[in-house]
């Protein structure tokens, strides 16, 4: 018998090509277990290469060294001879930031290039050529990984104490009238102001609050007091430790708002409270969702997982809404790479890097937040993901005749609502949801932490 969470029995489904349904046996775990393995080996690939081709011309270094002096008291003697050799030894303790993160792989370049005396060693050539055939990014990869290693060798001689919060009386629940009225109506009354109120209104109580730009944020994605409202509080107290995961979204479905429509965030006890009067109501939907914090787990972003009434066939999410909705509940993974792109359009980041503003006088920051006076310039100027059917911007061998150009200008002036970079304030809200476990290797993670995501990563997820 096998016992496994519900993230790995969704990889082997989609390993072995069975339905969510279906009935697991052994040889399926073992597949997946030997695909994992070889996910693995490949990822590592470059890794354990640079670190051949670095132990292989140390070695040789070394042997040279050692038969050019076959009497040790003169090689005592040879200061000069053995700082050299030294040097080859020796690896820096320290790097500067451009040799880890620069635009050129400094250091991996120094590895693979290979010396008059070292072109007659076959283990050598043999380690330079693979090198060379993985390419560059998988080398700069592996700094990092190599980087991250020496930082959890350290990491490991911390004792963490884990400090929680202090204890606090829960807050009463109850459903306000407000609320009622929304769902039977589908819309806010004046009434409802006092019971609903946008979702990120939240943070304004933690420590997120100083970097939180609100106007941006005020939009159609509410939540009830109830749901935000967790313990008993003094009015300066701070929600931080106290944040209600999110699962029940009631989606209004009155055909007069659908161009704006209004996503409302409720408590569990109000979805059970609401249930028989959601059932009849024709103007508004119960929609299940979770936040994808494993790249196993199934995506609830579309919306659509389980819902009550059942949605349309036609039915399609805001996209902006959705994006809103993954960032507040603290999704950590995307499922397509068009969808980082329209992310990052909407926080107002560059998807190719911050080096483009040397050359075309835009304002890119060092996180890669662009200048509002920027997007225009940028987004015309950002070649279209691969298998996109309307691109944004125009290719590089392509240009953008009039009416297409004016078309992706008035797209550029309401790409992103922000004035001022978001990622300070997104890169809190997701720690706080995360609950001090480590995101940084996650898409998001990537994203706050201002590295680029290719369209490649996105495939080997796939």
């Amino acid at each position: 018998m096998f016992i496994a969470p519900p993230e790995v029995h969704q990889g082997i489904l989609e390993v072995v090509g069975k339905p969510q349904l279906a009935q697991l046996d052994g040889c399926d775990v073992v597949r997946w277990t030997l695909e994992q393995t070889c996910q693995s080996i490949d990822n590592n690939q470059a890794l354990w290469a640079t670190q051949g081709l670095s132990h292989r011309k140390r070695q040789i270094a070394y042997q040279q060294f050692i038969s050019k002096f076959e009497d040790f008291k003169k090689l005592e003697e040879d200061k000069e001879a053995i700082a050299e050799v030294l040097s080859k030894l020796q690896e820096p303790e320290a790097r500067s930031l451009q040799e880890l993160y620069g635009a050129e792989g400094h250091k991996n370049q120094q590895v693979f290039e290979l010396g008059e005396d070292e072109e007659d060693d076959e283990t050598l050539r043999r380690l330079r050529d693979f090198v060379n055939r993985i390419g560059t990014r998988a080398l700069k990869n592996s700094a990092v990984q190599e980087e991250q290693e020496r930082e959890i060798a350290h990491e490991v001689e911390v004792e963490r104490q884990v400090q929680r919060p202090t204890k606090v009386k829960p807050q009463p629940h109850s459903v306000h009238p407000g609320v009622r009225h929304f769902v039977k109506e589908g819309r806010l009354n004046a009434n409802s102001s006092k019971a609903i109120v946008p979702a990120f209104r939240i943070f304004e109580r933690t420590s997120a609050a100083p970097t939180m730009e609100t106007g941006p944020w005020s939009t159609s994605l509410m939540a009830t007091t109830d749901f935000i409202n967790t313990v008993k509080l003094p009015p300066d107290g701070s929600l931080e430790d106290y944040l209600r995961p999110v699962n029940w979204i009631l989606v209004s479905v009155v055909e007069d708002v659908n161009v704006n429509p209004t996503w409302l965030i409720i408590s569990p006890f109000e979805a059970n409270d609401l249930l028989p009067e959601i059932r009849t109501s024709m103007n508004v939907r119960l929609h299940v969702y979770t936040p994808k914090v494993s790249k196993a787990m199934t995506s609830f972003n579309s919306m659509t997982f389980h819902t009550l009434p059942a949605a349309p066939s036609t039915w399609v999410a805001s996209p902006s809404l959705q994006r809103k909705l993954s960032l507040f509940a603290g999704n950590l993974y995307l499922e397509e790479y068009k969808e980082y792109r329209e992310l990052c359009h909407h926080l107002g980041l560059s998807t190719i890097g911050t080096g483009l503003g040397d050359d075309t006088d835009m304002q890119i920051a060092s996180d890669g937040f662009v200048h509002p006076s920027s997007r225009r310039k940028l987004l015309l100027q950002t070649p279209p993901a691969a298998g996109s059917s309307a691109s944004p911007g125009p290719s590089p061998t392509s240009r953008l005749s009039a009416s297409s150009s004016s078309t992706a200008l008035e797209k550029a002036r309401d790409l992103s609502p922000f004035s001022r970079s978001p990622l300070p304030f997104v890169k809190a809200v997701i720690a706080m949801r995360r609950r001090g476990q480590n995101f940084n290797h996650t898409h998001i993670g990537h994203i706050v932490n201002s590295r680029i995501v290719n369209e490649d990563d996105f495939a080997k997820d796939s």
